[in-house]
């Protein structure tokens, strides 16, 4: 009871910094071209999350890892992609300019009294599509009731106090002592997340790490929610039943409840992984630069590279190897940079483990297949109404059913079906 209630009393403490971070971006620094709550909550982990995978991991081999320094490091990223490379060559001109502003708006909202209120408030950008006050709400709702989803099966679990529990806190405890690798080469990066987790929010690593894969489906659950109200026009009910149908369809996914709050590498990945994929068919969305857009894919395939080698080597080869045949020919180069930043990226990572291996005397053959390897996946599940080898065979006819009729949607009904192909072959791949 008491580590159940620590996990409710963590997260209510990662709702509430992620609330007061919305409200400092729009009211502070984006007013003008300020987001969503959920837009804001795929954007920043999609930029800042990779970055922390990797400044921990700098962090821990230069054996200077701590809260303090890593939060150093992130403030100091943060302000200069606030300010921008072009004020940094003059940067008390672009304060004084800023502070000259706020200074103005000040004194005009004692004259004209200004209501608190109105002060507090956030502005409403003429651009912004989207009702802010609905998505709000209607994010914190999606965030409850995923959190909730698997709060209850507590009751269930068997995963805390295992072995391979124990196991995984010995390494969440390693990390403080500057040690990303244990005895052998490994990818650890989630559970890195999991010891920065227990910091920044002063709960303990047991707690941490019971709520890494608590906090895992939450983040999916809304990068899913996200991700089908940009690829199709059905904003909220086509989202919605992607949503769901990954938070509570328990007896038609292939999971075993027993273990369902085991933290899994993958589901870390892809919380990655999804997003750049939206970024690569849609670029309009982030709208970055050439530049930006390059190196913000080259962080993002690093970090996923360590935390999850199998998303990276097996989940994303076939989709950019789609992406380049389907979709926007106008967005055509930015593909190519994402083709760029991904093999860049992979190499950079791949040499790092290499490294590694040679520092530990590991085979690095060896790791590479342990790695891809699910060495936590499970046959037997009994919550399954139709048995687990003919719930697979449906998926597969699904599957090829829908590459089937895709086409004939796109070349006699003109639809704008491509995106949808794209996701339909990385489903049945």
């Amino acid at each position: 009871m008491i580590l159940t209630s620590s996990i409710l009393v963590g997260f209510l403490r990662l709702l509430l910094l992620l609330l007061f971070l919305y409200y400092c971006n729009n009211k502070l620094i984006k007013r003008k071209q300020s987001h969503t709550l959920l837009q804001f909550i795929v954007n920043e982990w999609f930029k800042y999350g990779s970055l922390t995978i990797i400044i921990l991991f700098i962090l821990v081999q230069f054996q200077i890892y701590s809260l303090i320094n890593f939060m150093l490091i992130l403030l100091f990223v943060i302000l200069i992609d606030t300010i921008g490379f072009k004020n940094l060559k003059n940067p008390i001109k672009f304060f004084k300019e800023v502070s000259k502003v706020r200074f103005y708006e000040f004194v005009k909202n004692n004259e004209n009294k200004k209501p608190l209120k109105e002060i507090i408030q956030l502005e409403k950008p003429k651009k912004l599509k989207d009702d802010r006050v609905f998505m709000f709400y209607m994010t914190l709702v999606l965030i409850v009731t995923a959190f909730l989803g698997r709060y209850y099966f507590y009751i269930y679990d068997s995963y805390l106090l295992s072995d391979l529990w124990i196991t995984d806190l010995n390494k969440i405890i390693l990390f403080d002592t500057n040690n990303w690798f244990g005895a052998a080469v490994s990818v650890e990066g989630e559970l890195a997340l999991s010891n920065l987790y227990s910091k920044l929010l002063d709960v303990s690593p047991e707690v941490g790490l019971q709520s890494l894969s608590i906090i895992e489906d939450v983040l999916l659950s809304l990068i899913i929610f996200w991700s089908i109200r940009k690829l199709t026009h059905s904003p909220i009910f086509a989202s919605l039943i992607a949503f769901f149908g990954f938070v509570f369809l328990y007896t038609f996914s292939p999971i075993e409840l027993h273990y369902l709050l085991q933290n899994q590498p993958v589901k870390m990945g892809l919380t990655l992984g999804i997003p750049g994929m939206v970024f690569i068919m849609r670029p309009d969305i982030i709208k970055f630069k050439n530049t930006n857009f390059f190196i913000s894919f080259v962080i993002c395939f690093f970090a996923i590279g360590l935390i999850d080698l199998f998303t990276l080597l097996i989940l994303f080869p076939p989709f950019l190897t789609i992406a380049l045949l389907f979709g926007n020919p106008n967005f055509k180069h930015f593909k190519l940079l994402a083709l760029g930043a991904y093999l860049l990226g992979t190499f950079l990572v791949l040499s790092t483990y290499y490294i590694m291996c040679y520092y530990y005397q590991n085979d690095f053959l060896i790791f590479i297949q342990s790695s891809l390897i699910s060495v936590t996946s499970f046959t037997y599940m009994p919550n399954l109404v139709i048995p687990f080898e003919q719930l697979l065979t449906y998926y597969q006819y699904l599957s090829l059913l829908s590459i089937v009729v895709l086409p004939y949607l796109i070349w006699f009904k003109k639809e704008n079906w491509s995106n949808l192909i794209r996701n339909r072959l990385v489903a049945s791949w």
